[in-house]
């Protein structure tokens, strides 16, 4: 085995090639980070300003709106109620959001 060096049972890591995206794990444990990596105060504070703007809309018109998939709207909605900063109205089965 002239001119080959031997590894010594050493994993390499892989090769990431120049145009390969490298992401970091999100660490789901923390709660203020919501799945999309946003924080949740970030999201809450976005849609409480786009349901002033445009009140009266479902959580699809609004994860839409944001961007944002509608799962990931679902606590800050929940907080936003809490916190008495929107009113949810119901007419034959959809929510609708507004702002107190």
């Amino acid at each position: 085995m002239k001119g080959r060096a031997k590894s010594a049972g050493k994993a390499q890591a892989p090769a990431v090639a120049a145009g390969d995206k490298v992401t970091q794990p999100v660490s789901s444990a923390s709660p203020e980070n919501a799945p999309s990596g946003i924080p949740e105060n970030e999201i809450a504070e976005a849609l409480l300003a786009h349901v002033e703007i445009e009140p009266g809309q479902g959580i699809d018109d609004l994860a839409l709106a944001m961007g944002t998939p509608a799962a990931d709207l679902q606590e800050p909605i929940k907080k936003l109620l809490e916190e008495n900063k929107i009113t949810e109205e119901l007419r034959q089965g959809q929510a609708s959001y507004y702002p107190t």
